[in-house]
């Protein structure tokens, strides 16, 4: 029977435990490293496994422990995903491990599982009340700014917002209109890719008054909703996934799709009126 990291803290007076801890932090650290590679692209997902022996050769006593080195690594979640049969592994929940010590790395183990804090529920409404938030946005954006924002889809993908669902496939294209409206967003330049994720800078830009917190935290979570939505091309449990799952009210996994749906649309609408409140309250 071999003990995970959390063992091994209790056990620093032995040496054999010392060095047990200090191979597995030194791991996590080239999972992390490793991690990194990963593009803001949810069609390009590079390989990111790390062969426990190739990562730590070189590191004074990894070999003599490999044994055991590989049985903790195999419980220690959820700092490490690892596969016996290969001997590889990659970061578990945590987003990342680069601690020295033991004391930081079951800090941050411990944060992490800490519960967040419950969300404010919002109730939906009704159904065209997302539409009618995003047109209320472009009507005031151009009343202010001169120029059009929101770039309507066709008829027949915009009545989505509006339509219930009650699968995982409707769930999904609710979800890929929404992005895409977002996305699609008429703000100048092209770095980020997203208008919406352009959309704070500009605003500042022309609206000196601009309380930018307020539009930070709206872009924020509407961004959240493009995270859930690349999870239907990725869906491993990525801490980035789970966070953004939170951050609209929804359980990870989602079961419930009409549930979830009318969360999405609930907390899109409180979002997309923040907006359009920053931008009158900065003309004002």
């Amino acid at each position: 029977m071999y003990l995970t990291m959390a063992g091994l803290y209790h056990l620093q007076h032995d040496q054999r435990a010392r060095d047990l801890a200090r191979c597995l932090l030194a791991y996590m650290q080239r999972l992390t490293r490793a991690q990194e590679k990963i593009l803001d692209d949810p069609f390009d997902e590079p390989n990111i496994a790390v062969d426990i022996k190739e990562a730590l050769h070189g590191v004074d006593g990894a070999g003599s422990l490999l044994d055991g080195l590989v049985a903790i690594a195999e419980r220690e979640w959820p700092g490490i995903r690892f596969s016996r049969t290969s001997l590889t592994g990659e970061l578990g929940a945590l987003p990342a491990v680069d601690c020295d010590t033991l004391d930081l790395y079951l800090a941050e183990v411990a944060a992490h599982l800490s519960p967040p804090a419950p969300l404010e529920a919002l109730s939906f409404t009704e159904p065209r009340a997302l539409l009618r938030a995003l047109n209320f946005l472009d009507i005031d954006y151009e009343l202010v700014l001169g120029d059009t924002l929101v770039v309507p889809p066709p008829m027949d993908r915009s009545s989505l917002l509006a339509l219930e669902v009650d699968d995982e496939g409707a769930y999904n294209s609710g979800l890929i209109v929404l992005t895409d409206i977002l996305r699609d967003l008429k703000v100048p330049g092209r770095n980020p890719g997203s208008g919406l994720l352009r959309l704070e800078a500009h605003l500042a830009s022309k609206l000196p008054s601009l309380d930018r917190d307020a539009v930070c935290r709206a872009v924020q979570l509407l961004d959240q909703i493009r995270v859930i939505r690349n999870s239907a091309v990725h869906p491993k449990p990525r801490p980035e996934l789970t966070a953004a799952h939170h951050a609209l009210g929804l359980p990870f996994p989602v079961r419930d799709f009409t549930a979830a749906w009318n969360r999405v649309r609930a907390h899109a609408e409180r979002a997309v009126s923040d907006l359009q409140e920053a931008i009158q309250s900065a003309r004002r």
